[in-house]
């Protein structure tokens, strides 16, 4: 049993570390094409765009990459479109890349806090109740702490009478 939890714990530990450094990753491919996209024109304080040679072609490298922008894109912060003026897609996309910045500040600190193994500890503690989740059950947090109760006990439990369990459900099928 044991074992078992040792197991279960690591890999729930590189889980949360690759799942980190793969939204760090993610991230990362957004603000390059977002950086790609500001360097290949500019922006007069009259509200002018500059148009560089290759500013189309970054156009829709990012208007391609903007479902994986949208992962990260928070509710307030600004839309891209094919239909948006060019000066207004130019401006929406700085907003973006200086809203990314901060993002990707936080993404970080989850990278460094999925290396504390507490916090592996904790989402195994709370992995009855993450599957509930998964499934649509959001529970409050008195509920969800008592369901993890209730779900570890029942684990240790039949793992304890598995040997039982396993010769009741043969002589079940056997008369059956």
């Amino acid at each position: 049993m044991l074992k078992i939890l040792l197991v279960f714990f690591i890999v729930i530990y590189i889980g949360s570390i690759i799942s980190s450094i793969s939204k760090n990753l993610r991230m990362k491919k957004c603000m390059q094409v977002l950086s790609a996209f500001l360097d290949s024109g500019k922006l007069s304080s009259y509200g002018i765009l500059t148009k560089n040679e290759n500013f189309y072609e970054c156009l829709e490298n990012l208007l391609q990459q903007y479902p994986v922008i949208c992962e990260f894109r928070d509710f307030y912060d600004p839309s891209l479109s094919y239909e948006k003026d060019l000066a207004e897609t130019y401006e929406a996309a700085a907003k973006l890349y200086r809203n990314f910045l901060m993002t990707q500040n936080f993404l970080i600190n989850d990278f460094f806090n999925s290396l504390n193994p507490i916090n592996t500890l904790r989402k195994a503690i709370t992995f009855p109740s993450a599957v509930l989740k998964f499934f649509g059950l959001t529970l409050n947090t008195y509920a969800s702490r008592f369901f993890n109760l209730i779900g570890w006990l029942a684990a240790y439990v039949l793992g304890m009478y598995q040997n039982e369990i396993k010769a009741f459900l043969t002589t079940l099928i056997k008369h059956f």
